[in-house]
């Protein structure tokens, strides 16, 4: 699948993702957008690094400030998926071909949800 990003008003070129693009690599996810539970989305400034696997499916990790979440990451088409655990609860990533990203945390204890939208680069 081909996407078209918009850069500063401009047309970019059509962007494409290979499990081979991003093999091995760790993005930088930056989070603007916070939706807690039910109620109205807010303002967030939430980052977290991601390592991938060298393969694709393979382990990878979100590494929040709490400490690692490790669990399986794997490549739908040109969609990056995913899934991780650690005490605290379960976690969700998601990652389009252009960058944006949606993430949702499943935490224990209180069955709380919030779901977070912005966006992840390959870390330089």
């Amino acid at each position: 699948m081909k996407q078209s990003l918009a850069i500063a008003g401009m047309l970019a070129m059509p962007c494409v993702v290979s499990a081979d693009d991003l093999a091995g690599t760790t993005l930088t996810c930056s989070f603007t957008t916070e939706c807690y539970e039910l109620e109205e989305c807010t303002f967030a400034d939430f980052s977290v690094d991601v390592a991938l696997p060298e393969t694709f499916p393979g382990t990878g990790s979100l590494l929040p400030d709490t400490g690692p979440a490790k669990g399986t990451a794997d490549m739908l088409g040109d969609l990056l998926i995913l899934s991780a655990r650690d005490d605290n609860g379960a976690y969700l990533l998601s990652r389009s071909a252009g960058g944006l990203a949606k993430l949702s945390v499943h935490y224990s204890g209180n069955h709380m949800m919030i779901a977070y939208d912005g966006q992840c680069r390959v870390a330089q």
